[in-house]
């Protein structure tokens, strides 16, 4: 009697059956019935299922809304006719519900206007654009028009779950025949940040009294596992063994020579190669120290230089910008396995369950993670380290300290 997900004529559809047969096709394609469990789930054989899933849900749940609304209005089932009629109805109502992108052009527009300031950076007005391109995407491979009716935790779960899975035909600009402009794939921390600026599109919604948000949505972030997939670092013991090492070629040597001074600085790829000598001050205190403002986020950061790092920074007379970040990662990857020290530790990935060399997973970003951890694990006060870093808050702070560590009496130090 209720609605079904059936295999007809080559399509998935949702079938009605009462006083009659009527079928609504959901669009996906499939050989035959075996590609469809008891249940109506895709299996896991069709290609892209995670995606296809997602449309064939939401007619499933379409039928059943139209279906349960029926029923609890007139306390009777609906005729396949009747049926027919009330499916019409639902399409009409839903054509004209307001559309999410519509005021998400308008939301981006405030956005694009405060980010022509100097003072604020450029990248978030980057992800404000990705979120749009997301959600174009979305709209393409569902067939249909985003509404703000439709917006609550299950629309949520769907769309998280198409950002998850990957995305062969996408070309950005869509000019060589691209179907998406975006390649899915996000892991758990990139989807956290993507849905906390997607959410402050619906704050401002709320403030300009355009749309009464959902406030069940707010809580949507304590359900994401934003569990980093791969985190390797290198310890104090191996950044000191591996400046000591000599490739016996001055590239690696190069490569090998930065990528330690990061671990030691904790910069950041841009603000390294943009590094200058009106970046290094004299301090009374501190002695040679970098004191210069973050590219990414403004922040002012003062960092005591260590010997090696001084020497390295002599070394090269601070020229960190021979390769671009994709050669330099690249280099690093070849010299960490040269040295054959990291080969029989691994790390698993959660993004695609593979187990992976230590070696694999470094790249010059790394450098800051080990920085953090490094001092924190010396118990530098976390006060001091945020100065050196330029955090703002704990929280952020805390994104790049390894805790995979082993857990130590520090109690015992109370009494001495």
């Amino acid at each position: 009697m209720k609605p079904n997900v059936i295999f007809h004529d080559g399509y998935v559809k949702v079938e009605y059956q009462h006083d009659g047969r009527t079928r609504f096709s959901t669009g996906i394609p499939i050989p035959d019935k075996s590609y469809l469990t008891k249940s109506g789930q895709l299996k896991t054989t069709v290609k892209d299922y995670r995606e296809k899933q997602v449309v064939v849900s939401a007619f499933e749940e379409k039928a059943m809304d139209i279906f349960n609304s029926y029923v609890q209005q007139y306390k009777i089932y609906p005729t396949c006719e009747q049926y027919k009629i009330e499916w019409r109805r639902y399409d009409e109502k839903v054509k004209t519900s307001e559309k999410l992108m519509v005021y998400y052009d308008k939301f981006l527009s405030v956005k694009e206007s405060k980010f022509q300031l100097k003072s604020r950076s450029q990248k978030s007005i980057k992800d404000y654009r990705n979120i749009k391109y997301y959600l174009l995407d979305y709209e393409t491979y569902t067939n249909k028009e985003i509404l703000l009716i439709e917006i609550n935790l299950d629309w949520m779960n769907k769309f998280v779950l198409f950002l998850e899975s990957k995305r062969t035909d996408y070309d950005k600009s869509k000019k060589v025949g691209g179907k998406y402009y975006s390649k899915g794939g996000l892991c758990g921390k990139t989807i956290r940040k993507r849905t906390v600026l997607f959410l402050s599109f619906f704050r401002w919604l709320s403030n300009e009294d355009y749309f009464i948000f959902p406030k069940s949505l707010y809580k949507y972030l304590d359900n994401i596992d934003d569990t980093e997939t791969v985190k390797a670092i290198l310890n104090k013991e191996e950044v000191n063994q591996l400046y000591g090492y000599d490739f016996n070629d001055n590239k690696l040597n190069y490569i090998k020579d930065l990528f330690v001074f990061c671990c030691f600085t904790g910069l950041r790829w841009e603000d390294l190669s943009s590094l200058n000598k009106t970046d290094i001050i004299q301090d009374k205190i501190l002695g040679t120290t970098i004191d210069k403002v973050a590219k990414k986020t403004k922040a002012r950061c003062i960092i005591p230089l260590n010997s090696i790092a001084k020497g390295i920074m002599e070394k090269y007379k601070l020229d960190f910008n021979k390769y671009s970040n994709a050669n330099f990662n690249k280099y690093l990857k070849v010299l960490l396995h040269l040295t054959g020290w990291f080969e029989d530790e691994t790390v698993f990935s959660k993004e695609d369950g593979t187990m992976y060399k230590i070696w694999e997973c470094i790249s010059i970003h790394r450098g800051r993670d080990i920085f953090c951890t490094m001092l924190v694990k010396n118990r530098v006060p976390l006060n001091e380290i945020m100065k050196y870093t330029g955090h703002k808050t704990l929280a952020s702070l805390n994104q790049y300290i390894d805790k995979k560590s082993q857990v130590l009496n520090y109690t015992n130090e109370l009494m001495t």
